[in-house]
């Protein structure tokens, strides 16, 4: 995949790539970046920092809206342990749902 550029020298490829998508609104999954091994070497980057926090912003935007389908009684019960661990996640993280 494109993220493995890392591998072979290629960090800034890889960088340019998660920055371009954050910039464009299309910033890759939050869980993901948190926790693929396979990224540990982007995350020292500075760059790194931008794309997470706007991953971060993208999944509480989609928090917020669950939630609210919730309130309305329109969110299936199984996905009710699931949005609250991601709201706790998110909310470690500094996120504001």
């Amino acid at each position: 995949m494109w993220f493995r550029r890392w591998r072979i020298g290629k960090t800034n490829d890889a960088m340019r790539i998660l920055e371009r998508n954050a910039e464009v609104g299309v910033p890759p999954a939050y869980d993901w970046l948190l926790v693929d091994p396979d990224l540990q070497r982007l995350r020292d980057d500075p760059r790194f920092g931008k794309v997470l926090a706007a991953s971060r912003d993208g999944a509480a935007m989609v928090a917020r809206a669950l939630d609210q389908a919730r309130t309305r009684g329109e969110l299936p019960s199984y996905l009710n342990q699931p949005l609250e661990e991601v709201v706790k996640l998110l909310k470690q993280n500094g996120a504001t749902i």
